[in-house]
């Protein structure tokens, strides 16, 4: 984004939000990445906060709804 910004060029942003889909999988329990990990029966790996390690267990909680047939759409 940062290069983006200092060369003028136009950016979009998209994403999917996976508390939509995990609450629909797992029911509405409001909790934070490393206690969505426990709830769908998988082991944390890793340091909490760490950007490596959030970004490997966020793909691997994907792959957990995913594997329970869920379809995602990009958040509005």
């Amino acid at each position: 984004m940062a290069q983006c910004i200092m060369k003028k060029k136009e950016y979009h942003f998209t994403w999917i939000n996976l508390r939509v889909p995990y609450h629909e999988v797992f029911g509405a329990v409001k909790c934070n990445l490393k206690e969505a990990i426990q709830l769908t029966g998988l082991v944390w790996e890793g340091r909490a906060h760490c950007g490596l390690d959030d970004a490997k267990n966020t793909a691997r909680l994907l792959a957990n709804l995913m594997h329970h047939g869920l379809r995602f759409a990009i958040t509005d």
